[in-house]
């Protein structure tokens, strides 16, 4: 794989990971109280909106084949994808959806403590809104990450679309399995050429 090739990769992989995995971060997160169970996604093709304030990032529109099955390996895979062990989790149903915090320590030591809301029914649509700082930060700190995720259900996914195929705004599809493959195969020849 030839550098370009080797930082699209990195740079699809980062962009999959920050946004349409938060929703995988939020539903794999164990919780404290055993009752509170996160819902599923219905199966079918959803459209998936992020964004993430300041910094002059633009909001990115995925569509997302999905199904019982890929939702379930999104939930197993979260962590792989991220680099990050996360604890003290705490998560409560309230009214509207649920609302909970998690500590994350990512491999190179950086701690960020988020706090989400995730509402919606996850049939026809749901929402989350993430807010990270570090640990030892004010409340009135600025975040270090400010993360909205939207998402829409559009109804059965289209002809020729697979469960996990994401479809990007440029048009390009590639399948979260996928994803993981290139993942890996980055990580190999990053360490590869640092030794």
């Amino acid at each position: 794989m030839n550098r370009g090739a080797r930082e699209q990769a990195g740079s699809i992989v980062t962009a999959l990971s920050v946004g349409l995995l938060a929703w995988a971060a939020l539903v794999s997160t164990p919780c404290a109280a055993a009752d509170v169970e996160l819902p599923m996604r219905k199966a079918g093709l959803w459209d998936v909106r992020m964004g993430i304030t300041g910094g002059g990032v633009p909001t990115m529109v995925v569509q997302h084949c999905t199904d019982a099955a890929t939702d379930k390996d999104l939930r197993s895979l979260y962590s792989p994808l991220t680099r990050e062990t996360c604890d003290n989790h705490d998560i409560s149903k309230t009214a509207t959806g649920y609302t909970g915090t998690r500590t994350c320590k990512r491999d190179d030591g950086t701690v960020t403590d988020t706090r989400f809301e995730l509402t919606g029914d996850f049939q026809s649509a749901y929402q989350a809104h993430l807010l990270s700082r570090p640990p030892d930060a004010s409340p009135e700190d600025a975040p270090s990450s400010d993360m909205t995720l939207s998402a829409k259900y559009l109804g059965p996914c289209k002809s020729g679309q697979e469960p996990g195929d994401i479809i990007m705004m440029a048009g390009m599809k590639i399948n979260i399995r996928d994803v993981m493959k290139m993942r890996e195969k980055v990580r190999t020849e990053r360490a590869n050429n640092s030794n």
